[in-house]
């Protein structure tokens, strides 16, 4: 199993057993943990109704099944993307966001500005009774590249809109991230 710390972590590397899956998911959250608090991938469990189709359920709240780890300040929905597309490009100072791939899929590359990097896959449709999702941090830079045709991406911030809380300069970044004493959430810190 690819470890998150040992730069690229994708999704669609599963076994396709229900105890095994569980098993790996269970190690790649320890690995993602290990991997300085840049990111965390979540998987939100999918309902099947009699109905037909899926339901996928974001809400509040401290239960462990289908919660968001912070109250909603913003939703965005990103669309029309070329698989040639770059997107991202910034960094927040406060803001939390989870990044759910409703169709397609892409790749996210993170890092703290200070020489630790990640590549995460994310794919819709992995899994029948998994949406994942991944939770990017404050003070973390994030390029979203490498589009499935078609490809649309939830995402769910933390605050509303505010632009003082970009950060869009790369080498303003790389200057703040040498002042920060850690990342908000280093398991050192």
């Amino acid at each position: 199993m690819p470890k998150c710390n040992a730069g690229t972590m994708n999704l669609s590397d599963r076994c396709g057993d229900k105890v095994c899956d569980k098993a790996r998911d269970k190690a790649r959250d320890k690995a993602c943990d290990e991997a300085w608090g840049m990111y965390r991938l979540i998987p939100f469990d999918v309902r099947h109704g009699n109905c037909g189709g899926s339901l996928v359920q974001f809400q509040p709240g401290s239960e462990n099944k289908n919660t968001l780890p912070f109250a909603i300040g913003k939703v965005l929905v990103m669309s029309g993307i070329r698989p040639e597309d770059v997107r991202g490009n910034h960094a927040h100072f406060h803001t939390e966001e989870i990044v759910v791939v409703l169709q397609g899929g892409c790749s996210f590359d993170l890092d703290d500005g200070r020489g630790r990097h990640e590549t995460v896959r994310l794919e819709a449709g992995l899994a029948e009774d998994q949406c994942p999702a991944l939770l990017l941090y404050p003070h973390i830079w994030r390029v979203f590249h490498h589009f499935q045709p078609n490809t649309i991406l939830l995402v769910i911030a933390s605050i509303p809109y505010d632009e003082a809380d970009y950060i869009r300069d790369r080498n303003a970044f790389e200057q703040l991230a040498d002042s920060w004493q850690g990342h908000p959430r280093d398991p050192a810190d």
